[in-house]
């Protein structure tokens, strides 16, 4: 691909998936919320630190992939 050529100009899938991306860490939050509060155990925040953070780049990526 040169320089001059244009992308597809289409921005909703992009939107959609910053969107998803956003809205996946409140909905991870209140998911995993009673089981820290069960457990009762500090570094349990450590082990789910990562689903914070894979969760929501992998639904964005679903996303954008479909959309392709």
């Amino acid at each position: 691909m040169s320089k001059n050529e244009y992308l597809n100009g289409d921005k909703a899938p992009l939107f959609i998936a910053g969107f998803a991306c956003l809205a996946c860490l409140p909905i991870i939050y209140l998911a995993t919320r009673p089981v820290i509060w069960a457990v009762h155990v500090s570094w349990l925040e450590w082990v789910l630190l990562p689903l914070f953070t894979v969760v929501p780049i992998v639904v964005a990526g679903i996303i954008l992939y479909c959309s392709a």
